[in-house]
């Protein structure tokens, strides 16, 4: 063995020595405000986990979509929803939109109205009622879609927010946040959706019960120590025993 790999086994072997060392001890607040920081975002993501199948349009809604505007009932899993609501819109020539409510982890109830050309379409409800319909249904969340409608699908690309898209999402955004509800928005084209914004309001998974946990793992032991720091370091989650 040359004398430079054993040198460079030797800087490896002091290098781990020394960050074993270093991360055994207990973390300390503001390492405790990361960790349960970056554990609420991964929750965040994975509850709001879509699945993308090519989903059936629903017949009868699909049919009796109020052009005009209107409350429809529905029951449908929260991680199909986006697909579904993309389904929905396909082959439709004007813009429509459709405002989903959230009730625990299933879309039941909806907005549904029909634009007035292909290139735009106004909601009738402002931020503030639909506030108000949130704490009358107990609603946590609601999504916004509308549909791009492609001319001509080998030159255009529909799937891209416009300014007033995100004009709109950001003014919905910062009531319904304020009062406690997230928002996603979406724009759909061809049975196809992309979320563009999104804003989880701050009693959605409180921060709270994610430092409580990190705090009673921490300083358990020097193992569950080290586990806590490279969790926080390398998204590396271990099996901690507690």
């Amino acid at each position: 063995m040359s004398l430079a790999l054993i040198a460079a086994g030797s800087t490896a072997l002091v290098l781990l020595c020394l960050f074993l060392w270093v991360h055994t001890r207990p973390l300390n607040l503001r390492e405790i405000a990361d960790l349960a920081a970056r554990r609420r975002v991964k929750a965040i993501e994975a509850y709001f986990r879509f699945e993308r199948p090519a989903a059936l349009p629903d017949a009868d809604i699909k049919r009796t979509m109020p052009a005009k505007g209107g409350w429809v009932t529905f029951n449908c899993p929260l991680e199909l929803w986006p697909s579904t609501a993309a389904a929905l819109f396909k082959y439709k020539k004007h813009e429509w939109v459709i405002v989903a409510f959230v009730h625990g982890r299933h879309i039941t109830r909806l907005w549904i109205n029909k634009g007035s050309d292909s290139v735009s379409v106004e909601l009738p409800l402002g931020p503030q009622s639909l506030l108000e319909e949130c704490r009358r249904g107990g609603y946590s969340s609601v999504f916004f879609h509308h549909n791009h409608p492609n001319p001509s699908p080998r030159e255009f690309y529909m799937l891209v927010p416009s300014s007033q898209d995100k004009s709109f999402a950001e003014r919905y955004a910062a009531v319904l946040h304020h009062g406690g509800v997230n928002t996603f928005q979406f724009v759909c084209e061809r049975g196809r959706f992309h979320c563009f914004h999104s804003r989880v309001a701050d009693t959605f998974m409180p921060i709270s019960q994610f430092l409580g946990l990190v705090a009673r793992q921490n300083g358990v032991s020097r193992r569950a120590n080290l586990a806590l720091h490279t969790e926080r370091l390398f998204g590396w989650a271990w099996k901690l025993g507690c």
